[in-house]
């Protein structure tokens, strides 16, 4: 009897013993499958919710290091009545606009599910507005890209290009060509500039001049688009090398959308805002932008010479003192913090040179020095024949595009031609 009492309690505790572990498995089961859901709300919702509130107790410019305040910015918000303004607006969202919408929906929800005579129609009549919006959607898409009178081939026309068939052609109705131009649709150049650049819908790799007309037509289209982008630096690149014939006419009527495309005004919020602060023409900072990167922010030189105005390190080091930039290679990456550094040595030029234009663009490849060294052998000279007799081919060759990116900008932009006197004045000549 003891035996058999035993064995009952032995195999009680067994089946106990059992059940606790597949308990335990289903615990650890369930924890397995709501894991991820758990990082990610930790990661990407409440971190990111933790950050912000600690970030609201500090002050900084994102460039250096945050200061803690404390309460001190929620103290300067409760004094702006636009913060009162947005918390009423909230609460009345909250508390009328959400329940009434929610209220409403349910109730059709409930109709809709009822059977009543007539349900179908009304049913139908309900989501009318959703078929109807896909519908016309589509309509307007193929109103668009229609080749004969389409609003983008129309557009086309009025600088003088061809526009291709579009949604009829093999090369432009994949459907990465329709993601692309959803996504310009929607303002947002960089993914659809890679959605063209999957499709090979770029500029040859090459820099030789086309001379097929089909391909300068493609190519016209290609650069209209990548402009419409707003990726500038694709965009304006075939202008510089394959598609030239914009050049053989003055930059008005039809013409003068293709030299916009040749000269756009990339970054122009950015460059406006440094050339004022140091002082400079707008036309010549972006000239200078647009002949040292090509609006490239990530190019570097043979040279190391960084971003978007190509600073090398001495450079950059000499023009970051006082900005709070430390002028690291990551930091030359960075559009903002380049243009400050770079608009400064462009601003320190153009003071020094006495607002002398042409001497400004050998000053920034060559170096002030080196302007001075040819100043003493060559001053006396017009301008142009001392441009031209800049011996280094490199600095003469790029001062002479910097001038005339700047005279094209001034022009196109300002409606004027710019003040380039031709003879260098004296005060500018070295000393004996």
């Amino acid at each position: 009897m003891a035996a058999s009492v035993t064995v009952g309690l032995t195999t009680r505790d067994r089946l106990q013993h059992l059940r606790f572990k597949l308990a335990n498995s289903e615990n650890l089961y369930g924890l397995a499958f709501v894991g991820p859901l758990i990082i990610g709300l930790i990661v990407f919702t409440y971190g990111p919710v933790i950050y912000s509130a600690w970030l609201s107790l500090n002050e900084g410019d994102y460039l250096r290091p945050p200061v803690f305040v404390g309460l001190a910015n929620y103290a300067r918000a409760l004094q702006d009545e636009l913060v009162g303004r947005a918390l009423l607006n909230t609460a009345y969202y909250v508390i009328i606009t959400v329940p009434v919408g929610i209220a409403l929906a349910l109730l059709l929800a409930t109709a809709m599910n009822q059977k009543l005579r007539g349900i179908v129609f009304y049913r139908a009549i309900y989501f009318l507005p959703t078929i109807t919006s896909a519908v016309a959607i589509s309509l307007m898409w193929a109103w668009m890209y229609n080749p004969q009178f389409g609003v983008i081939n129309t557009a086309l026309r009025a600088i003088g290009i061809h526009g291709p068939k579009w949604l009829a052609s093999p090369d432009w109705a994949l459907p990465g060509f329709r993601r692309a131009m959803e996504l310009m649709r929607l303002g947002l150049g960089e993914p659809a500039s890679l959605e063209l650049g999957k499709l090979g819908l770029a500029a040859p790799g090459d820099k030789k001049r086309v001379n097929d007309p089909d391909l300068i037509e493609k190519l016209w289209a290609i650069a209209y688009l990548y402009d419409r982008a707003g990726n500038y630096a694709t965009s304006h690149w075939p202008t510089r090398w394959h598609i030239l014939d914009y050049r053989t006419a003055w930059p008005t009527g039809a013409n003068r959308a293709r030299w916009q495309i040749a000269y756009p005004l990339a970054y122009e919020e950015l460059l406006r805002r440094h050339a004022t602060t140091n002082r400079t023409p707008f036309a010549l900072q972006i000239g200078i932008v647009r002949e040292e990167s090509a609006f490239d922010p990530f190019t570097e030189s043979y040279a190391n010479a960084w971003g978007l105005t190509q600073m090398i390190p001495p450079t950059a080091k000499d023009f970051a003192k006082g900005t709070g930039i430390a002028p690291t290679r990551e930091n030359m990456f960075d559009p903002e913090m380049n243009v400050t550094v770079g608009g400064r040595f462009l601003g320190f030029l153009y003071d020094h040179f006495k607002q002398f234009t042409l001497l400004v663009p050998p000053g920034y490849n060559a170096g002030p020095a080196a302007v001075k060294k040819m100043l003493k052998v060559r001053g006396t000279w017009d301008a142009d024949e001392f441009v031209e007799g800049i011996v280094d081919d490199q600095a003469r060759n790029y001062s002479k595009r910097v001038l005339g990116t700047f005279f094209t900008y001034t022009w196109l932009y300002e409606h004027t031609v710019p003040s380039m006197p031709n003879t260098i004045p004296a005060e500018l000549l070295p000393k004996p």
